[in-house]
């Protein structure tokens, strides 16, 4: 299940409702280990990832770790061409039946995060020559609530790597290259809010009692978070385009017949960009909305983004059928203008109080009726 981005809304009122709304921007990233390197032999580490930390901590029977592991290295790659480094962990466990390390991966990025995936490599067992041992690796999440298993576990081969249908996989054959891809797993969580993913690094019942060296690698862990929000405020203004007595606002607003200016301006002060933004109109009774009146007679509203060149679309009765972002509902009175991330409109509001493009400002006229 993907995490619909929370939404910031904010409305203002002369004569009729306008209000603005903006999904939260959901970014993909990774803790990437060849930019990210883990010293040897450390247990604990921290990496900032955007606007939070990714702090990954081994515990358990971490007296069975080999010297110097956990270390980025290229011993286990995957398959990968070429190679990347990835986290390597090598232990020699003596009493299988009690032994186990594990790491809690923890992110601290406001809400969480979604769609946390990373592929673990060379899922095997020992050969028969050298004390064989069993890879077992089991992995879930949390959201600081619940508990949960991965939204899919992927295997290159089930014939090397069993997967239990939750969250454990079981290296079933011997691979004695290192870096064949036979041996990886891939984990997935789609589930939003995670704060803390949990990795166990063991073997199963019934492995033999004092195996040899055994050994996996971690690659680059991605996952998407929520930028930091955008704190948008709308203003609102009428002034008097004609009127057949000369009246300007408000008195020109009680004259049949007279063509108002109605201008909505939206301010991003927020500590992010403000994208797939919305914007909506509500006309009162006393109002009809009036097409034509932008860009030489070929547009019914008008948008600047910032500094930018004034663009314009057209506000069709009953839904957006030329995709240009504007639209009014079937009845005519209530409209709306959106701002996306992409296509032939503007791309919305960019970050901070003193940007050029911070503000976007929306024009469209009216006759009272």
């Amino acid at each position: 299940m993907n995490r619909l981005p929370r939404a910031t809304r904010a409305c203002a009122t002369i004569l009729l409702i306008a209000c603005v709304s903006v999904a939260a921007a959901q970014v993909p990233t990774e803790l990437d280990w060849d930019t990210n390197a883990w010293p040897g032999g450390s247990l604990s580490e921290t990496f900032t990832v955007g606007p939070g930390d990714v702090q990954i901590s081994w515990s358990g029977d971490t007296g069975a770790l080999v010297q110097g592991r956990p270390v980025t290295a290229q011993v286990e790659t995957g398959g990968l061409i070429p190679a990347e480094d990835s986290l390597s962990i090598r232990v020699n466990y003596s009493d299988t039946s009690a032994q186990e390390i594990g790491a809690t991966i923890d992110f601290t990025h406001p809400g969480g995060v979604t769609d946390a995936s990373f592929t673990v490599f060379d899922i095997d067992t020992g050969s028969i020559f050298f004390n064989p041992w069993v890879d077992q690796v089991q992995v879930t999440a949390t959201d600081g609530v619940s508990t949960f298993n991965p939204s899919s576990v992927t295997v290159v081969d089930p014939a090397y790597v069993n997967f239990d249908g939750t969250n454990t996989v079981t290296g079933l054959q011997t691979l004695f290259d290192s870096t064949s891809p036979l041996g990886n797993a891939s984990f997935t969580f789609n589930q939003p809010g995670i704060t803390r993913i949990t990795l166990a690094y063991r073997e199963p019942p019934g492995a033999l009692a004092d195996p040899g060296v055994q050994y996996i690698s971690i690659h680059d862990i991605n996952f998407t978070y929520e930028a930091s929000g955008a704190n948008l405020a709308l203003t609102k203004s009428v002034s008097t385009v004609r009127d057949p007595l000369g009246a300007t606002v408000p008195a020109a607003l009680a004259i049949p017949g007279a063509v108002v200016q109605y201008e909505v301006s939206v301010n991003n002060s927020g500590g992010g960009a403000a994208t797939e933004t919305i914007i909506t109109d509500t006309l009162n009774s006393n109002l009809t909305f009036l097409a034509g009146e932008f860009d030489g007679g070929t547009a019914d509203v008008e948008i600047i983004v910032g500094a930018a060149a004034p663009v314009y679309c057209i506000a069709e009765v009953g839904g957006d059928t030329n995709a240009d972002g504007c639209f009014l509902n079937a009845a005519g009175d209530f409209l709306t203008v959106s701002i996306p991330v992409s296509g032939p409109y503007p791309t919305g509001l960019t970050v901070g109080t003193t940007a050029p493009d911070n503000v976007v400002v929306v024009h469209f006229r009216a006759t009272v009726n």
